[in-house]
């Protein structure tokens, strides 16, 4: 949000933080324009079907959907995961696997993620290999059949790219745990440089997104639209920064 009042300071416009489930639809034309981070697609599209349906200005944060033509400010996810499979590969691991609990078709975000890692691979002599999680399978489970996996494996050194910070952190916990040896017998990223990143034990190697300038760059657009709104938008895409740490190296 600060990011946000930044751009908006000088421009007469309040900013309003509110969770999308408790804003009534007949209300949104109240507002001058709206910068929307979809948590959730499947429950986002009644809120982003109405405002597209009454012209009312919005950006989506964070993330980019392809049912709607609503501009976006992101992260380059792709790129950023592209950097940290080739830290791994750099490293030695003989097979690396891209971690996800999440749809790739509901998220942008993990499916530019792990279109990076696909980058990365195929310039590898690296088969491209992905751990999906099913249906019925809790997270913990998920992880822990992963681990059991890992466990079993005859790789001398293995790879995760790990979807982002929180997964991969339960997933250190999980692998120490058994007593395999991080970095060495098992290398991990994560992604969003979370602050419990840096505080655990390794300390996780990770991709870190600027949300003061995505929230800056997504006002910028949004005044764009609401005082240019015969001018055509386009979506912004941001760097991201990798940190390379002991899970890793």
């Amino acid at each position: 949000a600060k990011g946000i009042m930044t751009s908006i300071a000088e421009t007469g416009y309040r900013l309003m933080v509110q969770l999308a489930s408790t804003v009534r639809l007949d209300t949104l034309s109240d507002y001058a324009g709206i910068i929307y981070y979809p948590e959730d697609v499947n429950h986002s599209i009644d809120f982003l079907f109405y405002c597209d349906h009454h012209h009312i200005p919005l950006v989506l944060l964070d993330k980019s959907l392809d049912l709607f033509q609503f501009p976006s400010v992101v992260a380059d996810n792709k790129g950023g995961a592209c950097q940290l499979t080739q830290h791994l590969i750099e490293q030695g691991c003989d097979q690396i696997s891209f971690v996800a609990t999440g749809s790739f078709g509901e998220v942008s975000s993990v499916r530019d993620r792990y279109l990076g890692y696909l980058a990365a691979m195929a310039e590898s002599s690296l088969k491209s290999h992905y751990f999906p999680k099913t249906e019925t399978e809790t997270t913990d489970a998920y992880l822990d059949r992963l681990v059991k996996t890992l466990s079993e494996t005859t790789a001398t050194k293995r790879g995760l790219v790990v979807e982002n910070d929180w997964l991969a952190i339960q997933l250190i916990q999980k692998i120490t745990q058994v007593g395999l040896s991080i970095p060495d017998q098992v290398a991990i990223v994560g992604f969003d440089n979370s602050q419990a990143s840096r505080l655990l034990s390794p300390k996780l190697s990770t991709a870190a997104q600027d949300f003061y300038q995505m929230g800056q760059e997504a006002a910028k657009v949004l005044l764009q639209i609401i005082h240019e709104p015969d001018q055509a938008v386009v979506s912004c895409q941001l760097p991201v920064q990798v940190f390379i740490r002991e899970s890793s190296h």
